[in-house]
């Protein structure tokens, strides 16, 4: 299904998009690629990725619409502060490794005769119990 962004949001959706947005975005030749792995930054649903394609300079590049079907709103790629589409698709790199070797331990300490975290005073006691330190 191709068209415009605005006519396959009613379509695929069967919302009226708000707000503005390019007139691009009135242009025929969109269609739709599936969900990015953004929420939408006005009310955290999900966004799909619709994409049309252009030539500019012998080359052919794809334009981004992104549209949350909840709000219902249409966003550009630089409205989510990213300048490729491949910024939305790839895998967001875990937190940084520390430098040095270690590991992070939380100790819990239970008090006797009390239950410990997560366990209801009820529940019977097998080999798994906590361990008293």
């Amino acid at each position: 299904m191709k068209g415009s962004v605005t006519d396959l949001a009613q379509e695929r959706w069967g919302v009226t998009l708000g707000g503005e947005f390019p007139a691009r975005f009135a242009e025929p030749g969109w269609s739709h690629e599936g969900t990015v792995d953004r929420r939408c930054p006005a009310c955290g649903g999900e966004l799909h990725a619709l994409r049309r394609p252009y030539e500019s300079q012998g080359r052919t590049y794809q334009y981004t619409a992104l549209v949350c079907p909840v709000c219902p709103t249409a966003f550009t790629l630089s409205d989510l502060g990213v300048q490729r589409y491949d910024q939305l698709t790839e895998a967001v790199p875990l937190a940084a490794c520390p430098d040095g070797p270690g590991v992070t331990v939380t100790a819990i300490v239970r008090v006797p005769a009390q239950p410990g975290p997560g366990v209801r005073a009820s529940r019977p006691r097998g080999r798994a119990a906590a361990v008293d330190v």
